[in-house]
């Protein structure tokens, strides 16, 4: 995800991450030729940006009733796990056992972000094929954007480990290399994280350098931190992929006292603050424009809705006892 450093920019649109990895087909196209001035596209019009750079979704007001009434209808299990709910121009799809997973206490299936160690630490590949597509796939975000690397502010990377998820924030005008995850690391960064912390740093100065960016030399000497979150936990193993949203959402770099993630410490509030968070990220994807099937969404949501009180609650008391299956299956 990349901050344009004149935008208040917060959570991002798929097009907006770091794309999968390429193959590699182009052997002469190498690491150190990037180009230095970039290429620039014309600006994207209003109603292609991201809803959410209006500002972070708000998490201490009441959930609305048609919020309520969509992830209801998402929650209930009803049609099959492999129907298309999500779908955009671009090719960008979801199936409903993706937005299913939005359920308390679930692993979220469905990624609006795409993951850096994916390549990084695939040993099938060479050290050059891996820079190689660490340089390409940054070059393909920046260029989606009709940006160069002097204009963006934040570059987020998502990593993925052990079926965790967490974040590299890199600042690019105020250089710093901040590691955000929401389990407490009391460790060093090496300890914590192996090598890939430096190893992503070294690449990223050497893209830098390779596109004469002015503060490549600096961004070279400043020290890998974890950033100390007043809400970071112990005992929440399920909620990493929804907190590692919200940190994208409202991370706008500094110290932690700028961080305004709207978090309680971690407890039964913390709870049910990710519990209403995920129905707010649930709704927001399924509700964009983006989405094409927007509208026969809407549709069956209303006519879940107008089912009798007694049946509805009857689906969705069986759906609660049989969703975590469901999604161990299909996921």
């Amino acid at each position: 995800m990349l901050h344009n450093s004149s935008k208040n920019t917060s959570f991002p649109s798929s097009s907006h991450q770091l794309k999968i990895p390429r193959p590699l087909t182009t052997p002469n196209n190498r690491p150190d030729k990037v180009n230095p001035r970039g290429k620039r596209h014309p600006p994207k019009p209003t109603y292609l940006k991201s809803p959410y750079i209006v500002g972070a979704l708000d998490i201490t007001t009441r959930l609305s009733q048609s919020d309520k009434s969509l992830s209801e209808w998402v929650f209930s299990t009803q049609g099959a796990p492999s129907d298309e709910v999500f779908r955009t121009c671009a090719g960008v799809s979801a199936q409903r056992f993706h937005m299913e997973s939005f359920f308390t206490d679930c692993e979220l299936l469905f990624a609006p972000i795409t993951v850096t160690s994916l390549y990084l630490e695939n040993t099938a590949l060479t050290a050059e094929a891996r820079k190689f597509l660490f340089f390409s796939n940054l070059s393909d975000c920046i260029d989606a954007e009709g940006l160069t690397l002097r204009d963006v502010r934040l570059l987020f990377l998502p990593v993925v480990r052990d079926f965790h998820i967490f974040l590299f924030v890199i600042d690019l005008q105020q250089p710093s290399f901040t590691i955000i995850d929401n389990i407490r690391q009391d460790d060093t960064h090496q300890v914590a994280y192996g090598s890939l912390p430096d190893l992503v740093h070294s690449y990223m100065t050497d893209y830098m350098r390779s596109v004469q960016h002015h503060f490549y030399e600096t961004f070279a000497n400043v020290p890998i931190q974890i950033l100390q979150l007043p809400w970071e936990t112990i005992n929440n193993s399920t909620d990493c992929g929804v907190l590692t949203m919200r940190h994208m959402e409202t991370f706008m770099g500094g110290n932690v006292k700028a961080f305004k993630a709207g978090f309680k410490p971690e407890s039964v509030a913390q709870k049910k603050q990710l519990a209403k968070l995920r129905i707010l990220y649930l709704c927001k994807i399924l509700t964009s424009d983006f989405n094409l099937l927007k509208a026969s969404i809407l549709q069956e949501s209303a006519e879940f809705e107008s089912l009798h009180g007694s049946q509805k609650q009857e689906i969705m008391n069986r759906a609660a006892t049989t969703i975590h299956d469901r999604l161990r299956e299909f996921g």
